[in-house]
């Protein structure tokens, strides 16, 4: 198996159960480490999108408490992973839709606005 994948499968176990449950350094660290390997590398925005990382890290978006300890990098870290492999990459922007990311991604808007971030 490649990094990427393995970062992602690392990152989908971290986060299998319900949030207060998950290895919060985990997910941050392996959600870092694929937004990094996304940046400008089209390929493998592309293996990502057919690994399932939109669809994980949309329902990491939804599943996220802006408050809770750790969860403010994590929805960092989760969105800017969503932002690189949608980045010319239309397959995966309907990935994203498809999982309820547009609506994710403004709960994350409104979760940190309540929590006092967000500018």
């Amino acid at each position: 198996a490649g990094g990427a994948e393995a970062l992602l499968r690392v990152c989908g176990r971290a986060v299998a159960g319900p949030p207060e449950s998950w290895h919060h350094r985990l997910v941050e660290q392996t959600s870092g480490a694929l937004c990094n390997v996304s940046f400008e590398n089209d390929a493998q925005r592309v293996k990502l999108g057919e690994l399932g990382a939109c669809e994980l890290f949309s329902r990491v978006c939804h599943a996220c408490d802006g408050n809770a300890p750790g969860h403010r990098r994590i929805l960092e870290q989760a969105c800017a992973v969503l932002g690189n492999v949608a980045k010319k990459n239309r397959t995966n922007r309907i990935r994203i839709g498809k999982a309820g990311g547009a609506q994710a991604l403004a709960a994350v808007l409104v979760k940190l606005v309540r929590s006092g971030g967000g500018g």
